[in-house]
């Protein structure tokens, strides 16, 4: 180990050192991961602070099912609306498309289609979401998003809210779907002719 050549391991052992900066690797670890969780605050804000990296402190669903995979796209802001990335075969939107078709132009999140969406009331009523809001009335939408998730209620109550977001999630998805496709036949027409 005391070689003067320089061999793999101990590049990598001093990239190691100079990246953690003299910590030990266990403080550096929930120091980085919740600094990330800051950076990122618009997906990340429902998501429990580390204490330690052993902490167990995930989400409250976990396994490697279709429920927990729905809870943790909703969690973290990443329900597959099409604002963060375009839904397949579709280009991506930053505005509610079906607010768009009301001559309103408001911002596509999940907060948006679970408590906001003027076209989506009735699904929301059916599923509870408006009346839940109500009775948080002087919250904004994001603490009533958050709190939707973080209630501290039994299991099955919670896999109700996931089916509920999930149901509404999918009408969306279903409806742009079929409002845009004529827009995008045209906008192929048009290519073709060009061509």
């Amino acid at each position: 180990m005391s070689s003067p050549q320089k061999f793999g391991y101990k590049q990598s052992h001093l990239s190691l050192e100079r990246l953690l900066s003299g910590m030990p690797l266990d403080e550096w670890y929930v120091k980085t991961t919740n600094r990330q969780k800051d950076l990122h605050v618009s997906s990340c804000y429902i998501l429990p602070p580390k204490i330690a990296p052993d902490d167990g402190r995930c989400l409250r669903f976990s396994d490697y099912d279709e429920p927990s995979r729905i809870y943790a796209e909703f969690v973290t802001m990443n329900a597959g609306l099409g604002n963060r990335g375009p839904m397949k075969g579709f280009k991506q939107h930053k505005w509610c498309q079906l607010c768009i078709k009301r001559n309103r132009k408001e911002k596509l999140n999940e907060h948006h289609i679970l408590f906001q969406c003027y076209s989506l009331r009735r699904l929301q009523n059916r599923h509870g979401l408006t009346e839940y809001a109500r009775n948080l009335a002087g919250l904004e939408v994001e603490q009533i998003y958050k709190k939707y998730w973080t209630d501290n209620l039994p299991s099955d109550v919670i896999s109700g809210r996931i089916e509920s977001a999930d149901a509404i999630r999918y009408v969306y998805i279903n409806t742009v779907k079929a409002l845009l496709r004529p827009q995008q036949k045209v906008i192929l027409k048009n290519l073709a002719i060009q061509k």
